[in-house]
């Protein structure tokens, strides 16, 4: 199945992330399912007031867990939805945040401590989001980490899916595995430190396994 070219499928994921963002915040604003992945990035953070960037960030909700473990966390959060930054700004109140692309991320100051990946990924297509990995590792502070997370799969599952709603335009969602991601990171000089993984069944009932991964930029 063709994919978008990289122009509309960015136009089409603003406006759907724009127009349903009140629904995902409902849906998923509760991230417990991740929790132990993220309390693994959160433990190889800097005592203190440490620098986190929350790329694709939603309506808040991993930022949102993390300064449930560590208030005195400084929080930059950036998303391509403006609705999703009102919704970042009501859930974390102290947090920065910024409608963006995170094909071009911008200069956001010092060097970041931790950066967050949360479901972004399937978003991009492969040559995308190994510049995001390259981009990242230039934004972190030597020793510095990473988490993301996204759909695994192997190529076959790769496609247009429409919204669970059934309203706005389909998005080409892209699968990864493990390995790929993996060698990624490595390539950009990171250390895997974390891999796990959660099954389930979605909306639609389909069974779909969510990975996690964490890696340490070399110090």
């Amino acid at each position: 199945m063709t994919r978008p070219s990289n122009h509309d499928q960015s136009g089409n994921v603003r406006q759907m992330f724009d127009h349903h963002a009140d629904v995902y915040q409902q849906r998923f604003m509760d991230v417990t399912r991740y929790g132990e992945a993220l309390q693994h990035f959160c433990a190889l953070l800097p005592k203190g007031p440490a620098r986190v960037l929350d790329v694709g960030c939603g309506p808040g909700n991993l930022s949102r867990f993390l300064m449930d473990m560590r208030p005195e966390l400084q929080i930059t959060g950036t998303d391509l939805a403006p609705r999703m930054i009102d919704l970042a700004r009501a859930n974390v109140p102290g947090g920065r945040f910024l409608v963006g692309d995170a094909r071009y991320l911008a200069d956001l100051g010092p060097p970041f401590d931790g950066v967050l990946l949360g479901f972004i990924l399937p978003y991009l297509d492969k040559a995308e989001t190994r510049d995001l990995l390259s981009r990242v590792a230039d934004l972190l502070r030597p020793s510095g980490t990473v988490y993301l997370s996204t759909m695994e799969g192997g190529e076959e599952l790769s496609g247009l899916k429409g919204a669970s709603t059934g309203e706005g335009p389909s998005l080409y969602l892209q699968y990864y595995s493990a390995e790929e991601l993996i060698e990624g990171l490595t390539v950009c000089g990171f250390a895997l430190h974390d891999e796990r993984r959660s099954t389930y069944q979605d909306h639609h009932g389909d069974q779909v396994t969510d990975l996690m991964l964490v890696a340490r930029k070399a110090g």
